[in-house]
């Protein structure tokens, strides 16, 4: 009985040293062009047009921050048209 109890333990120590990945894991142009992408459907001007700074972005992505929760916030602080809202087509 012991024996078992030890393998048990043998056994979750291994799983708590083993890291895992997380799949969604995005290199930062690849997280930078879901941004402009985002812009460009949500308010049709891409990040170069609104801004092109890259402190801001490399901000977000340094906090893990999604790339959509990006946009909306930026929308909102500026106050920007979503034409998402609108079904997406110009008005």
């Amino acid at each position: 009985m012991k024996k078992k109890q030890r393998k048990l333990k043998a056994t979750k120590k291994k799983r708590k040293r083993t890291k895992v990945l997380p799949t969604n894991v995005r290199s930062y142009e690849e997280w930078k062009y879901e941004v402009d992408r985002q812009f460009k459907l949500r308010t049709h001007c891409s990040w170069a047009e609104l801004s092109g700074d890259e402190e801001p972005l490399q901000r977000a992505y340094d906090r893990n921050q999604k790339p959509q929760e990006f946009v909306v916030w930026w929308i909102e602080k500026y106050g920007l048209t979503d034409h998402s809202q609108s079904g997406g087509y110009y008005l």
